[in-house]
């Protein structure tokens, strides 16, 4: 199994922010399954299903005459996600790695969410997701164009701090702007119809899409200044600057964009 180390981190802190992550985007998600006609009595693939927050979602939506399976690398994440769906009939987490080895097949949907923008190898996670999917079966990969991320008034250090976690992305193999490559990647691994929805939000301080780039800062900020992608004085800078602003009732966060991207199989391999 790969061992390449999960970017942010699993504990509990993190787990807790990508619930709250989920809250934020699940409608977008929601929005984009319905499309793709995932309902009642089908079967689901949440690939990369951390502590299971949108798996609980596919699993309503698919209902018990449905199956909603869950595929984790991480040992724990996916102990917390079995534990949370215990009384759950047709649930099911595994333990497995998206980069190799065997994969559950049969899907009428796979989905992977944040996923392939830490992966080094997305063709050959696409490929094997492809794998996946039931004739006709659908992919939905939301993920990262990370442009458009910005606060007003200008916030001293912001811009730094955003790049340097995407340099960080790059640097242990990931891609932040990974969505846009994927429309090129699903027709190598024999996905047509390909869609995509690009989606973003904004909000004042304490709105909800404020409080989650700028709790997702402040919580691994460290972690780029430790890295050496990010100089620790403008860190030092940044902090009390994002506090400033946070006390203007009229600044205004933009998120990076998020695309959702879908594709059907049309062919087998």
């Amino acid at each position: 199994m790969s061992t390449s180390p999960y970017l942010l981190g699993h504990h509990e802190a993190e787990w807790r922010r990508l619930e709250d992550q989920h809250a934020l985007w699940r409608d977008t998600i929601l929005a984009d399954l319905r499309s793709l006609g995932l309902g009642e009595g089908m079967r689901v693939l949440d690939a990369g299903c951390g502590v299971g927050s949108l798996l609980a979602d596919l699993a309503v939506l698919v209902g018990p005459t449905g199956e909603a399976v869950g595929v984790e690398r991480d040992v724990e994440a996916a102990s917390v996600a079995r534990a949370r769906f215990a009384e759950a009939g047709h649930v099911r987490v595994i333990g497995g790695d998206l980069t190799e080895g065997p994969l559950p097949g049969g899907f009428d949907v796979v989905v992977s969410r944040w996923v392939l923008s830490f992966l080094p190898d997305v063709e050959g996670v696409v490929h094997r997701l492809a794998g996946c999917l039931a004739p006709g079966g659908a992919l939905l990969v939301q993920d990262y164009d990370h442009d458009g991320v910005n606060v007003f008034p200008a916030v001293e250090g912001f811009s730094e701090v955003i790049e340097a976690f995407r340099a960080a992305y790059r640097d242990s193999g990931g891609d932040l702007y990974v969505a846009t490559r994927l429309p090129r990647v699903y027709a190598a691994c024999g996905l047509g119809d390909v869609a995509l929805q690009p989606h973003a939000k904004a909000s004042t301080p304490g709105g909800g899409a404020w409080t989650w780039v700028a709790r997702f800062l402040r919580e691994h900020l460290h972690e780029v200044v430790a890295s050496g992608h990010l100089d620790e004085a403008v860190a030092e800078r940044f902090l009390p600057a994002l506090a400033a602003a946070e006390a203007d009732p009229g600044a205004v966060l933009v998120t990076p964009m998020v695309v959702s991207v879908s594709g059907r199989l049309t062919r087998s391999g």
